[in-house]
């Protein structure tokens, strides 16, 4: 028999939802809050297709505001797959990009990202 989370525990490695619960410790997110996270489930927990998860702060954003949980979800390996291109890449500065085919999901990110990059 293979080794891996034994049953009951849920398969899924991102997802989104409301803050439940914060550790000692944890700033920049309170009860209540919206976010989204990447996650791998630790051996015996559960992914994010459980009811309730038990995340890392450091792998956890806010939401971005409008999008709701079911989008939200989408983006944490989508955008991670995105920005480990883009600092592969290490573009300078007047450099540019030529995103072609950009039907996948991880595409809209290096065009619209929120955050300032050298590339054009």
């Amino acid at each position: 028999m293979g080794r891996g989370a034994a049953p009951p525990a849920a398969l899924g490695v991102e997802g989104a939802g409301e803050v439940l619960a914060v550790g000692a410790g944890v700033t920049g997110f309170a009860v209540g809050d919206q976010v989204l996270a990447h996650e791998a489930p630790l051996p015996g927990g559960s992914g994010f297709w459980a009811e309730r998860v038990l995340v890392n702060a450091d792998h956890t954003a806010a939401c971005p505001p409008g999008l709701d949980a079911v989008h939200a979800a989408a983006l944490p390996v989508n955008g991670l797959t995105a920005v480990q291109a883009l600092e592969k890449l290490d573009l300078s500065p007047g450099q540019r990009l030529l995103i072609t085919n950009g039907g996948g999901a991880p595409e809209p990110w290096p065009s619209s990202s929120p955050r300032p990059r050298a590339s054009k």
